[in-house]
């Protein structure tokens, strides 16, 4: 059978996998983003809101005399990369920076650091006595990794509901004997969409089919949307945001909300924790704590007044400036 196609470009589902996973360079670079086409762009564009989701979950406290951008590059490298080294300097005083680690202690941990950029020409410094590694977790890896598994999986989402869309749209078949016909049509159609209200067609005496699928049985992007914030939920659970993780139609009960709360409170008490012990070693190493950080103010007020009005019981709490 031949297959007379229109000209006109509708739909593209051509998707270049996600293969670049930068540390640091580009994520803040002043400007603007590029809209984002199809799937290759979407990762990149929920892999942003993701990570920017679990970066807010934290209040940093930085020195005050820290260049531009200095705490921006201390953030992304530590939640990116999952370490960043502090250390003081004579000319910079106390600052950040990315460096090469070296030698073994008896934990066969890194026991060195060194700096070598347009800044530090070989700068060596012994973690623990004049150097501090911040890190996430025990493994000093970042969220990078578990960011991009998730934006895949909503890139795929967004380009299915995109399609599922472009679908519905009351798509006609028309069945023709040859080309001349088949551009004839393909006018016509091309001026109904236009907007023309009657449509006025020499009749070439050819016989013609049309095919009227039921769009309304196929339209599934509703469903998609839920899964869509099934994913959402899925990955606020895994990082700590309060959430209604449930499939549940009906009211929840208390232990269900407890349990959803204990889920994410795992992933903030453990981080939480290294980043205090972090701070901690700043102000023991050099006399004066630097670096200090707290749960975001939205969490702390959920944490103070219960998080059971996330899940639809009660008003949300009004906001007392003296629990902040």
């Amino acid at each position: 059978m031949e297959v007379f196609m229109s000209t006109k470009k509708r739909c593209n589902n051509a998707y270049p996998f996600f293969v670049n996973t930068p540390v640091v360079q580009g994520f803040y670079q002043a400007g603007y983003l590029n809209s984002c086409n199809w799937a290759n762009t979407y990762v990149g564009y929920y892999a942003r809101y993701l990570l920017l989701k679990v970066m807010s979950e934290f209040d940093f406290t930085f020195p005050e005399e820290w260049e531009f951008g200095l705490d921006d590059y201390f953030l992304y490298n530590l939640f990116i990369a999952g370490n960043i080294p502090v250390f003081w300097d004579k000319k910079y005083g106390f600052v950040a920076q990315w460096g090469a680690y070296s030698g073994v202690n008896i934990a066969l941990r890194p026991e060195y650091v060194t700096f070598q950029n347009n800044f530090f020409n070989g700068a060596k410094r012994k973690i623990g006595v004049d150097c501090v590694v911040f890190s996430l977790t025990a493994d000093y890896c970042g969220i990078w990794d578990k960011v991009i598994a998730y934006a895949d999986l909503l890139a795929e989402m967004h380009i299915a509901i995109k399609v599922n869309i472009i679908n519905s749209k009351n798509p006609m078949v028309f069945g023709v004997p040859d080309k001349k016909i088949a551009d004839n049509m393909m006018s016509m159609f091309d001026t109904i969409q236009d907007g023309e209200p009657a449509i006025y067609q020499k009749t070439t005496g050819g016989e013609w089919e049309c095919f009227n699928p039921q769009a309304k049985n196929n339209y599934i992007t509703p469903d998609m949307l839920i899964d869509m914030r099934k994913i959402v939920n899925m990955f606020c659970t895994d990082f700590g945001i309060p959430n209604a993780n449930t499939d549940k139609r009906e009211r929840l009960t208390n232990d269900e909300v407890n349990a959803n709360n204990a889920e994410t409170d795992c992933f903030l008490d453990s981080v939480l924790k290294r980043l205090k012990k972090c701070c901690d070693q700043v102000e023991r190493l050099f006399g004066t704590r630097y670096i200090d950080v707290e749960l975001c103010e939205a969490l702390r007020r959920v944490q103070d007044e219960g998080s059971n009005y996330l899940m639809g019981y009660g008003q949300v709490p009004a906001y007392n400036p003296e629990r902040a």
